[in-house]
């Protein structure tokens, strides 16, 4: 089946923005660690798809299948049979190696010694073209994870966007967050259980689907879009917890959406200095907070219409 380039950047270029960063997951067998990387020995054939987070991989052998790391860098030193991804890190392939399928860095450098036989039937996405900008603080050796400046970097672009997205939530539906904020602050321990319920479900529906889906083609395309559309009931949650907070300080409005919004992401890029699991969980907690108050709104009309009819 012809791999088309296009989508395949699209869909990849989304999950860049969304980054979800964790500890490391390993989704291969018969394989060994070499210190902090994942490697495919030389002489050896993984016949299935590699997918890891937060780990670098070395390929010394065969890869039949796509070669992924969320949050690391990848060394090419023998041959790949499918697409080789690398979302916050380089990725590097060394005399001699193959890759038939496209190939990104998204945020990072592609670099190709002399011999090497690349994108055969794909094509290359270099996220770093001038050799400057984020792969300056991306890992050069392809044999490292994020550094603490890194981590930073990416958690103020994400705080910035769910700031912006929240703020603008707020004048598209001023008085549906002003009354999840006051039921917020009229049931915060049910609103908190009720966040703490969805997160839960979400990680096991979204966590299972993914790990289907991050080992077919098809799945590379339409992971993306499925962590996008995760994402959406904790912006609409983090605006209803930053209502409560920004109106606490006498503000009302996109005006207090945005001081809360503040007071939410400050603390979790604070964390990702830290850790990235960390800053993560700190958002989604207090976001899930939110998502409770507007499940109990919601609840609460659904509930006076009944009664009207």
């Amino acid at each position: 089946m012809k791999r088309n380039p296009r989508a395949f950047l699209f869909g990849w270029i989304i999950l860049a923005l969304i980054i979800i960063a964790s500890p490391t997951f390993v989704f291969a067998q018969a394989l060994r660690t070499d210190g902090d990387a994942l490697v495919v020995r030389a002489g050896s054939t993984e016949g299935g798809d590699i997918a890891t987070i937060s780990q670098p991989i070395v390929i010394d052998g065969v890869v039949e299948g796509d070669v992924t790391s969320v949050t690391g860098s990848i060394i090419v030193r023998g041959s790949v049979e499918g697409d080789v991804v690398s979302l916050f890190g380089n990725v590097t392939f060394e005399a001699d190696s193959i890759a038939q399928g496209n190939v990104m860095a998204a945020t990072g450098e592609v670099q190709m010694q002399s011999g090497a036989d690349v994108a055969q039937a794909g094509a290359v996405f270099n996220g770093n073209l001038s050799d400057s900008g984020a792969a300056a603080l991306l890992p050069v050796e392809g044999n490292q994870t994020l550094n603490t400046s890194t981590r930073v970097i990416l958690a103020v672009v994400l705080a910035i966007l769910a700031t912006i997205i929240a703020s603008l939530l707020s004048l598209i539906w001023p008085r549906s967050f002003a009354s999840g904020a006051q039921i917020i602050r009229l049931a915060t321990q049910r609103a908190l259980g009720l966040g703490l319920v969805w997160s839960v479900l979400s990680v096991v529906v979204v966590g299972g689907i993914a790990l289907l889906l991050i080992f077919s083609l098809v799945g590379l395309a339409v992971l993306p879009v499925l962590l996008l559309i995760a994402q959406v009931p904790y912006l609409i949650g983090l605006a209803a917890i930053a209502m409560v907070i920004g109106q606490r300080l006498n503000l009302h409005g996109p005006a207090a959406v945005l001081v809360g919004s503040l007071a939410i992401v400050l603390p979790a890029i604070g964390l990702a200095a830290i850790s990235l699991p960390a800053a993560f969980v700190w958002f989604y907690l207090s976001s899930g907070v939110g998502i409770g108050g507007m499940f109990l709104l919601r609840s609460t009309v659904v509930q006076r219409h009944s009664l009207q009819f």
